[in-house]
């Protein structure tokens, strides 16, 4: 089973799915933690990923297409997974069609978040996300850590993306 989570940033996706998993062992994946993940491996196309990214580039949709179907493979699929963001373009969607295919796997469902402009710019200014395990909190929400600047799940660093 494979869900789609899109919307626009800080519309809500990450959170949700993140509580989805929790609730329901739907594994997120986001195409950023999956380019991250490949930067602090160090291989030659992490290092490629960084330089992009440092310059304020986009990754192109071929180069994401190799990481996703790279991390499809290695992850168990039999409980669903949710695709956090991706596809973000038409040619994404093809791209993912053709990929699921190949994979012999099937979209489910796809779900839209849709937040106002004045609710995105709150939650993005207070964004903050866990260092260590990646959970989501807010610190002008009622997503706020018990302790500032500390995950409530593993005591990790919050960090401002």
């Amino acid at each position: 089973m494979i869900l789609i989570f899109f919307g626009k940033p800080n519309s809500g996706k990450g959170t949700y799915s993140q509580f989805v998993e929790r609730t329901f062992g739907i594994k997120q994946v986001s195409t950023g933690d999956i380019f991250r993940e490949e930067i602090a491996s160090n291989s030659d196309l992490g290092n490629k990923l960084n330089q992009l990214i440092k310059s304020g580039r986009l990754i192109d949709d071929n180069t994401t297409l190799i990481l996703l179907e790279k991390k499809l493979k290695n992850t168990d699929l039999r409980k669903g997974i949710i695709l956090d963001g991706y596809p973000r373009t038409m040619v994404q969607a093809k791209q993912l069609d053709e990929l699921l295919k190949k994979l012999n796997e099937s979209l489910a469902a796809v779900y839209y978040f849709n937040a106002s402009e004045e609710t995105i710019i709150k939650r993005s200014s207070g964004r903050v996300v866990c260092q260590n395990c990646k959970r989501i909190f807010n610190t002008v929400t009622d997503l706020r850590p018990k302790i500032d600047g500390i995950c409530d799940v593993c005591g990790g660093k919050l960090i401002q993306r």
